[in-house]
């Protein structure tokens, strides 16, 4: 898996830039074959996908930072330590399941892989595939979770919770 980097020098992305880097992520692991006669129509159907899962993904950045934002401000600074559980806020199944119907047509184009880059039977490709999706949504969702967190313990010096998570997270 691709991992990236959002600097949030002046406070947390939007939830667009959330979705955007999650999709590119993502479609990051889909390489064209470059010896692939079709490589043009493959990569501009990848690009297209890109737009497509982030619009996906959108929904589910926003209520996270929404809803993380709402808890933090009605003063549960508590949950400043507690497990980052996106699916405290959104349907991660249902992201995982609507993102995979999304790629779904790039598998069916086996040019699209580099030789190598994937193994096993259909069924597993599917499975490995969803796996893949899985791992990216939560971890970028998480992701969004601690950065709310962390410009919450920032804004908020004085208190004890803050200083804790900016303690074990900041050093």
């Amino acid at each position: 898996m691709q991992a990236g980097l959002l600097i949030t020098d002046n406070g947390p992305h939007p939830a667009e830039t959330w979705a955007i880097a999650s999709a590119n992520a993502l479609l990051d692991w889909f390489k064209v074959d470059p010896n692939s006669g079709r490589g043009a129509q493959l990569e501009i159907m990848k690009l297209r996908t890109i737009a497509a899962v982030a619009d996906c993904l959108l929904v589910h950045h926003e209520v996270v930072q929404r809803i993380e934002r709402q808890k933090l401000a009605a003063g549960e600074h508590s949950r400043l330590m507690a497990d980052l559980d996106a699916s405290e806020h959104t349907d991660i199944d249902k992201a995982i399941a609507d993102v995979f119907q999304l790629v779904k047509p790039l598998l069916e184009n086996a040019q699209l892989f580099v030789p190598g880059s994937v193994f096993g039977q259909q069924p597993d490709l599917h499975d490995y595939v969803k796996g893949v999706i899985r791992e990216r949504i939560e971890t970028d969702l998480r992701t969004n979770m601690h950065i709310e967190r962390s410009w919450h313990a920032d804004r908020n010096p004085g208190n004890e919770h803050a200083q804790i998570f900016r303690a074990f997270n900041h050093g």
